[in-house]
């Protein structure tokens, strides 16, 4: 444009006659054009301009008023041409982050003084992430893909990671939640580098790295990881994923209880529980259990009984001298997912009434009332089935009017788990460590006769989840 203009915090309206000679000498096609904008990050400082008679430096939205806190953005907007390769800076903003509405009103003032002197504005272009603040949120655009990202004010501060109110030892809160205000708002924020920089009333900082933000977001109604379900013919296309427990049984003629113990401990914790750390299972009714006879077991899962059922189950068969007794499995998932898609009544039954569950021993008596189908709390999305028709207490938990209902749900549910299709039966031998999800994974067994010994171990979810996220492996 060749000549030089003393540009204030608002539209431009000293070029207004430069640019009406521009666009006065353009054709109609090239009059065609883009207004982008696009903000950068300025250093804070103040100084007065003798020119503008004004200081310039803290926060001006030009018609949309200034402020006395400290600018940190410029917000530059631009004419570019489409069909023609020309472009014009038209105007810029000092801020410290702008509103939705703001941002709104500035690009619609703008682009109808540029109309007015006659540009024809075809598209609006921002190639940057917009950080924009509203009452009691502020909202990052673009954070994955389309998405938007929203966070409330008192929640940034609630969770600030700075030394003074979280410890990085101990990894627990330092900073009182009952001391925070329900109204607090920024003095300024700033995105810059892939950090959230937030600066509050008291001149507290607090920074937010945006990939933990993202993060933070995609979890909060998604499921982490979405389990593959399978029946007996998706097997067939699973690859096989057996480790060899060589190593632990090289040193013994046979493997062993004290051998399969190493194999779980190389992974997580065993975990004690009435029937001890490992067990030993046979046909001596040592335990007050049908597991403990050579009849045949339908598809369950355990501990039904216990307020929180065990995470995973261990089986190692160290003995086999019998005819018979394979190992049976089927994934409830599987099961409950086909339940749904044809009786969403029976599906919702079973995920809102809680039975009850117990067993019962010399000395012992363990109950528990939960729903057969528990969904996450946040995602809605399958978290277990408690599903042993063994352990099955009176059925008091349910309205009169509903009983019939249940049962009939309850049934059909087990009909899907007995379908042929969702079996699957193998050999366990020596030498072969299964671990099972005792919250997904349906097991049982075929009836024998002779000697057969299975050793295995129960492994609490809590200790199943610590060494998922420890190895950074999200469960479902």
């Amino acid at each position: 444009m060749g000549k030089r203009i003393s540009f204030a915090s608002r539209i431009f309206q000293k070029v207004e006659s430069i640019l009406k000679c521009r666009a006065k000498a353009m054709s109609q096609k090239e009059k065609q054009c883009a207004l982008l904008f696009d903000e950068m990050s300025l250093k804070k400082g103040v100084e007065y301009s003798e020119k503008l008679d004004l200081v310039e430096g803290v926060k001006d939205l030009g018609f949309l008023g200034r402020s006395n806190i400290f600018g940190t953005h410029a917000l530059v907007f631009m004419l570019r041409g489409i069909f023609c390769k020309w472009n014009i800076p038209v105007c810029y903003f000092i801020s410290s982050g702008v509103t939705g509405t703001e941002m709104k009103d500035m690009l619609v003032e703008c682009i109808k003084w540029l109309q007015a002197i006659g540009f024809d504005i075809r598209t609006t272009v921002c190639d940057q992430r917009c950080l924009s603040l509203y009452e009691n949120y502020l909202e990052l655009d673009r954070v994955e893909g389309d998405t938007s990202a929203k966070f409330h004010y008192f929640w940034l501060r609630d969770h600030c990671r700075c030394p003074k109110c979280y410890n990085h030892v101990t990894n627990q809160i330092n900073n009182d939640v009952k001391t925070i205000p329900f109204n607090i708002r920024p003095k300024f924020c700033e995105e810059v580098e892939g950090k959230l920089n937030i600066t509050w009333p008291d001149e507290h900082k607090t920074e937010y790295d945006i990939n933990l933000l993202k993060k933070l977001i995609s979890t909060r109604a998604k499921p982490q990881n979405v389990p593959v379900h399978w029946d007996v013919e998706t097997l067939k296309s699973i690859t096989d994923n057996s480790i060899t427990s060589k190593e632990y049984f090289e040193n013994s003629d046979e493997p062993t209880l004290e051998a399969t113990e190493k194999v779980v401990r190389h992974t997580t914790r065993v975990s004690k529980t009435i029937f001890g750390e490992m067990w030993e299972v046979n046909n001596n009714l040592e335990v007050q259990d049908t597991a403990y006879t050579t009849v045949g077991l339908d598809a369950h899962t355990d501990n039904t009984y216990f307020s929180e059922a065990s995470g995973l189950m261990v089986f190692h068969l160290i003995e086999r001298n019998c005819k018979g007794g394979k190992t049976l499995l089927v994934d409830g998932f599987n099961a409950i997912s086909n339940l749904k898609r044809v009786d969403r009544d029976a599906f919702n039954l079973l995920t809102t009434n809680p039975i009850e569950s117990q067993y019962i021993a010399t000395d012992t008596h363990f109950t528990s009332v939960e729903p057969v189908i528990k969904l996450h709390p946040v995602t809605k999305q399958l978290l277990q089935i408690r599903y042993n028709h063994y352990d099955r207490a009176y059925l008091n938990t349910i309205p009169f009017d509903s009983i019939m209902d249940y049962y009939k749900a309850y049934i059909k549910l087990g009909e899907e788990i007995k379908k042929p299709s969702n079996e699957y039966w193998l050999q366990l031998e020596p030498g072969t460590v299964l671990f099972l999800d005792n919250w997904r994974i349906l097991h049982g067994r075929g009836e024998y006769s002779g000697n057969r010994m299975l050793t295995g171990c129960y492994v609490t979810r809590r200790d199943w989840t610590c060494a998922a996220n420890r190895e950074g492996l999200p469960l479902y």
